[in-house]
Order: C-alpha cells, then sequence, then structure tokens
C-alpha cells in the first residue's frame, strides 16, 4: 500500500480498506463484482471512423488494482528465486531484448563462420 501516491489516499475510508486487504490475505472471499473491469475507447484523433484509431483502456476497481499491486510486490522478491538465470521475462532488472540481441549476434557469427568456409 506504500507504494500508491500519498495524495491518492481513499480518505475516510482507508481504515476498512486496510482491513478488507488484511481479510482477503486471510482467506476472506474476494466479491467478483470487484474483478468486473470496463474496456473503454478513447479517440487518438478529433472524429474517429476506424477501431485503429482509438486507444482501448481498462477501468478497474482501486480494490482490485490493491490486490494486485501487492501480490507483484512479493513476486518481485520470489520470483529471482525461482526463475533461472536465463530466463529474463517477469524479474526485476532482465530484460528479453538482452536474450534477442544475443541471438541475433550469434545467429549472425553463425553465418560469417558459414561465408568463410566456402
Amino acid at each position: 500500500m506504500f507504494d500508491i501516491v500519498h495524495l491518492k489516499v481513499p480518505g475516510s475510508d482507508g481504515d476498512s480498506v486496510c482491513e478488507w486487504v488484511k481479510g482477503v490475505f486471510s482467506g476472506n472471499s474476494i466479491d467478483s463484482e470487484l474483478n468486473n473491469t470496463s474496456l473503454v475507447l478513447i479517440p487518438k484523433v478529433q472524429n474517429p471512423e476506424n477501431f485503429a484509431q482509438f486507444w482501448p483502456i481498462s477501468l478497474c476497481s482501486v480494490l482490485y488494482k490493491l490486490i494486485k499491486k501487492i501480490i507483484a510486490n512479493r513476486f518481485k522478491v520470489v520470483f529471482p528465486k525461482l526463475i533461472a538465470q536465463k530466463q529474463e521475462s517477469f524479474v526485476v532488472g532482465r530484460i528479453i531484448t538482452d536474450n534477442i540481441i544475443i541471438t541475433q549476434e550469434v545467429i549472425h557469427s553463425m553465418k560469417s563462420v558459414e561465408k568463410n568456409k566456402r
């Protein structure tokens, strides 16, 4: 909860929200309504004429985002211990594009060696 910007505090609901979150992580069920997401199309241009001229966004409930953030922060601690060093996704500080660049360099080197053999 400390990762949320301080100016976005839920106000007088703060204590009840904290108790609800604690309850969820103690085994209480989550109301299915909290998982509802509204999809909204935001126009990219003044008078959009097709779907390519819209940005789709998802509007989730604040409580859903809060639970998601807490779980994601817990994963940040666990993932580096569970995921192999060669796996570049899902771990903070590891970038999948590094593997793509290495793969391109290996292919280029293999092609160069093959050319030199001819």
